[in-house]
């Protein structure tokens, strides 16, 4: 009868220490390396004045242009998708 109840907190005991501490381990340190090196990644970006400066620079007509294609609307929807079609090949089971 003790038989059955030590195999079973073995069993219990290798589950914890195989796989759940080492999944505990490697997220704790993804979720620090993102926390810790995300911010300083941003740092090193530049800021936004750049493409202000960009689109003052450009021609009326070409400005007329970018109004008629929706381009304030149409950019943002292109550079998610094709982050979202990147991180989506990413995982395995979807490739």
């Amino acid at each position: 009868m003790f038989a059955i109840f030590i195999a079973a907190i073995n069993t219990a005991l290798g589950f914890i220490f195989r796989t759940a501490l080492i999944k505990f381990v490697m997220f704790s340190a993804i979720y620090i390396m993102v926390v810790e090196v995300l911010p300083l990644i941003v740092t090193h970006l530049p800021d936004g004045s750049s493409i202000s400066s960009l689109f003052s620079e450009l021609p009326s007509s070409v400005l007329w242009f970018l109004n008629l294609m929706s381009f304030d609307v149409v950019l943002p929807m292109m550079v998610s998708a094709m982050f979202t079609r990147f991180f989506i090949r990413r995982i395995p089971f979807f490739n």
